[in-house]
């Protein structure tokens, strides 16, 4: 079994209909890790999602998304545009939308809250500068986060509240948090690992010459993963002398 997570900022409506967003994990391994590669996640980065097919009986059977090439730098972050690639369709059976939300800070801009691209400057207390008798705390200062971040925000300001009020209650937890349920899924083993111990390199004739080191010095390396990158990019191979430059540069010193 395969499960597929999308990033993504739009909303999801059924099987079969679009979606939008950046940024899509495939997870073949079922429990968390501390490294989510090592646990078998591979991420799949400049693809976004168009739609999301099923099958005969209305389940999911794939995720169809668009290749994406670096486009120009917009808001001092650069703006992935579609490239000059098919669409390509990612197997699964399980999809995991995560959407993001917005922030309405443009009242409180408004009225003279200082306001940094969405979200209220408030320092760790929740008290804003210059500002008396008003906090804020959770994600219209953190911006879309955890849940337990927001819960750590809302309850500091609280807490910060009650103390600007003249009030100094303490702050307990009666809730009975349950134990979790560590049965409720059948046991899988893990598949496409992408991690792999270290090897020595192959050497079929037992010695290694210097051409590797005259190919790089003379600006082959780069010249390859030029052309490597400008063929993945553009879908057919540059023209021969499309990075004669580069070799000509180096000779020029």
């Amino acid at each position: 079994m395969s499960r597929l997570s999308v990033m993504t900022g739009a909303k999801m409506r059924a099987a079969g209909e679009t979606i939008r967003g950046q940024f899509v994990q495939r997870i073949a391994a079922t429990p968390p890790g501390v490294c989510a590669v090592a646990e078998g996640v591979e991420l799949i980065t400049l693809k976004a999602p168009l739609r999301i097919e099923a099958d005969a009986d209305n389940a999911v059977c794939g995720l169809w998304v668009q290749p994406q090439i670096i486009g120009a730098v917009k808001n001092g972050r650069p703006a992935p545009k579609d490239a000059n690639k098919p669409e390509e369709k990612i197997d699964c059976d399980i999809i995991l939308v995560a959407i993001g939300q917005d922030i309405v800070s443009q009242p409180f801009a408004e009225y003279g809250i200082p306001v940094k691209r969405g979200r209220i400057q408030a320092d760790r207390t929740g008290s804003i500068s210059n500002v008396d008798g008003i906090f804020a705390g959770g994600e219209c200062v953190s911006g879309p986060a955890t849940v337990i971040r927001a819960i750590e925000g809302g309850k500091v300001a609280a807490a910060n509240i009650d103390e600007y009020l003249g009030f100094r209650h303490p702050i307990t937890c009666d809730v009975e948090i349950p134990e979790p349920l560590l049965n409720d899924k059948s046991p899988c083993g893990r598949a496409n690992l992408r991690e792999r111990e270290e090897e020595e390199f192959d050497q079929p004739l037992g010695v290694a010459s210097g051409a590797g080191v005259i190919f790089g010095a003379t600006g082959g390396v780069m010249e390859a993963a030029l052309r490597t990158a400008y063929a993945l990019l553009e879908g057919h191979n540059p023209d021969p002398d499309a990075f004669a430059f580069i070799e000509e540069n180096i000779a020029a010193g």
